[in-house]
Formats: structure tokens, sequence, C-alpha cells
């Protein structure tokens, strides 16, 4: 869970309950069902930091139930007024409440007996009506972070893909914060009969979740099903991809398998590998997340469909390298496994900071000399380099200086004289000086594998890896 998240506005229950708060014991902060002896918690009578706090310490971990109000425009309502001075305001509301009806009396009875157009007037425009927000109570046991993003992902899906029926009666739900299983069995059964499998995956994942939190009996997740679902869109990413491929429509390519390694990692239980999978599904061990889970034949496939999308796209290598890294580490004997996580890892990171970059003008370069600059903050210098490899073809003669900015708190060291760097960089015209380009202003250590696998004027910046 992200902590900047305001919980209060994406709060959403994964089990809107059927008993009403006025058929529970108990006072206006905290009741107990008798249905089934769970505590509920009305949030409404909170502050809305207090509220915050709550459901900070029990959303994702307590099965603790939850009542608030909703207004029209589907906001929470919480009691802001300090508790020492709710009852004089509660009793101020009583008397308002009393004068106007009282006042609307006196004016329903002047109106009737001599038909006073004044009268009519003042009730038309709703003069003496207690005006307040419609609101409506809603409680049940709220969806910790997992379901709520599953949640945000199957509107989202179903708002290009399901019937304009099934995406409003599904934004509806959320707008009044519940969610159904009802209609996400309609929503499944939808996708399943347009063959539209990830689509479906994803919504049999929520639902998952989402018996998880509903009271009574539930049949066991049936991974199986889940698994042979998994391939199916897996396959089909593959299949569209390398279609699009034959036919050099790069961007439609990338469109359909930019959810791949997405739908590869899903898991019910979070990180946990020790599930039962299918004989023929592994969880393979990447470097950028714990596992992807797929048949080995799916990942030679996709490894070659990526080494195809690498040809031509920005950040298909990221991909690629996690694939990559899964194939070797299912053959290296265990005592290996440790080093080849972290030299992916590694090249991951640089992977990354290039792909930020990518079509700029780049070198490969000796580190030769080393200045502090006393112009600029301390560990600031000036670094001069000499050019051993120039692909981009921009960098006129053999020597250049430019400005380094070291951050100990990033990097242990400064780069030592003699080293090697890949340097993404900007040439000024005007007085031939050059600077740094990119997300980082330290030089990448040079590899010999970046300047030959990564050639950048043939690629396009576009996004195939999702994070």
């Amino acid at each position: 869970m992200a902590p900047e998240e305001n919980l209060l506005d994406n709060l959403v229950l994964a089990y809107p309950c059927p008993i009403k708060w006025e058929a529970m014991e108990g006072d206006e902060r905290a009741r107990i069902c008798n249905q089934c002896s769970q505590h509920v918690y009305n949030i409404s009578d909170m502050t809305t930091s207090e509220a915050e706090k709550f459901l900070s310490e029990t959303i994702e971990t307590d099965d603790a139930c939850l009542l608030f109000y909703v207004r029209e425009d589907g906001t929470i309502k919480t009691d802001n007024c300090p508790r020492i001075l709710r009852p004089i305001r509660n009793f101020a509301t009583c008397v308002h409440r009393a004068t106007v009806l009282a006042l609307s009396v006196v004016a329903t009875a002047a109106l009737s007996a001599c038909n006073n157009t004044w009268a009519q007037s003042v009730l038309d425009k709703g003069i003496f009506v207690i005006k307040e927000d419609l609101q409506m109570d809603v409680d049940g046991r709220p969806a910790p972070s997992q379901t709520r993003d599953l949640i945000k992902e199957v509107q989202l899906e179903a708002s290009f893909y399901a019937s304009k029926d099934l995406s409003n009666q599904l934004n509806e739900e959320v707008k009044q914060r519940g969610i159904n299983l009802s209609t996400l069995e309609k929503l499944s059964d939808y996708y399943a009969k347009n063959e539209l499998p990830s689509q479906q995956l994803i919504v049999d994942l929520l639902q998952e979740l989402v018996k998880r939190k509903t009271p009574g009996a539930h049949a066991p997740f049936d991974s199986e099903k889940f698994e042979r679902l998994r391939q199916v869109a897996l396959d089909k990413m593959l299949d569209d991809a390398e279609k699009l491929l034959a036919e050099k429509k790069w961007t439609q390519a990338i469109m359909s398998i930019s959810n791949f390694e997405h739908i590869a990692g899903l898991n019910i239980d979070g990180n946990n590998t020790s599930a039962v999978l299918p004989k023929d599904v592994r969880a393979w061990t990447i470097c950028s997340k714990s596992s992807i889970y797929m048949s080995p034949q799916t990942l030679d496939r996709a490894i070659k469909v990526y080494k195809k999308l690498d040809e031509f796209i920005c950040s298909a290598n990221m991909t690629l390298l996690d694939l990559e890294t899964a194939k070797q580490l299912s053959s290296a004997k265990f005592e290996d496994q440790d080093a080849i996580i972290k030299a992916s890892q590694k090249k991951y990171v640089i992977l990354r900071q290039i792909n930020l970059s990518l079509a700029y003008p780049y070198v490969v370069a000796e580190l030769e000399n080393l200045v502090p600059e006393k112009k600029f903050l301390s560990n600031s210098y000036i670094a001069t380099y000499r050019v051993i490899e120039d692909p981009s073809k921009t960098i006129f003669g053999e020597e250049f200086q430019i400005p380094l900015h070291f951050n100990p708190i990033f990097s242990p060291k400064l780069p030592s004289i003699g080293s090697k760097h890949f340097l993404i960089i900007d040439r000024n015209t005007a007085d031939k000086t050059y600077s740094l380009r990119g997300p980082v202003s330290t030089p990448i250590d040079y590899e010999p594998w970046i300047v030959e696998k990564y050639k950048f004027e043939n690629k396009k910046a576009m996004t195939v890896h999702k994070l």
C-alpha cells in the first residue's frame, strides 16, 4: 500500500453486508452484528483523521466490518465537529428542524385558508424545506490494497472490452463503495463468451479475493483452472504479437504484448510461490519481481518474441532480461544462482537508465582526470574523458570535459582514473562543451554488452515493460 494513498477516498467494500446498523447492538461508534458476532465500526462518526488512522491500522489485516454514509456524489461522510461540542451541535440541529417544521405548518395553514399566492411561492421555492445531502448507509468488509488495485484494473478493462451495461453497473457499485460477486460473475461469463482470456483472468482473480472476504464456506481456489486460463491468455498475446511483428506493425505489437509480464506474474497469494501448480507450469524466478508463471514452452516462445521486439522497441530489453534470467536460473547450479541474480539486477538498473534517454548521443569513454570544481557545491568535479567508441558520431576529437556531480548517498566512491564509462551526453555547439543527459549525474560503468546490444538510432521510444 502506497503511504500517500488516501484510504477514505479509495475505500471500497469487498463484501457489502445486508445486515443493517439498526439491527445491531452497541453505540454510535461500534456495534456487534448478531448474525456473525463481528464488530462493526461507524467511521462516519469519526473525524477524517480518525477514520484514516483507523483504516490504516485495520484494512490490510483485520476482518472488522465498517459502517459509513455515502453522499450522492460518492464521497464518504465524516464528523469533523469536536466531540465535546457535538451535543450542542445536535441540540441546535433539532431546534432548527422543529422551528422549520412549525413554520411550514403555519404557511400551509395560511395557504389553505386564503389561497395566498405569496405563501404558495414561498413553499415552491423550498424556503421551509430541510435540505440535507442525500445519503445511504453502507456496511461490510473493506477491500485491502491488492483487491482495490484489481478493482481499478477491472473497471478500466471493462470500459474498453465489456458491454456498456456491465461497465456502467460495475462503475455504479464502486461509486456506492461496494462490489458484488454477481456482477463479477456476469463480467467473467461475458469475457469467456467473447474469447478475452486476459480480461477474464483479472476478473476471476478479483472474484477469489472478494470471496475470501465474504462470510461462509467457499470452494477452494481452483489453481489448475486459473493456470489453464493464464496460459491461454499468454499464448494469445504471443500469437497477436508475432502476427503484428511479421507485418512490421510495431506500435500495434507493443500494445498487444504490453500486458504479458503483468499477466504472467499474477499471484493470488502475493509472493507465495509454494502454491500447487499444474505439471506443465513453473514459477520462474526473475530479477525485477519474485516470479512469473508459465510453461517452459511458453517461456522459450516469449524469449523469441521479445528478441524480435528488442531490435526495434525501447524497453523490450527489460522484460527480455527477466525472461532470459529465468531460463538461465532454471539450469544453473544452486551455488551459482545468487551471482546470476545479482548480475541481472545490475543490468536491469543500467537498462532502466539507458531506456529513459534512448536515441540521444552517447559514447564509451575512459576517465583520464578528475579535478574538484570549486565554483559549485562540494562533490562537484570536472571530468576529462578520452573517447574509446563513438557509435552516434557526435563527438569531435578524442578528448572532452564534462561537469560531474558525485552523490555519496547513491555511489559508494568516485570513479577511478582509467575506468571506462558509458556516457549519454549533450554537446553545446556554441562553445563546444558537453554535459551529461539523463536521470543520473554519474556515468554508467561501461560493459561491452551495452554498445554491442543497443544501437539506439534504429530503436523506437515505446514502452513494453510494465513495472
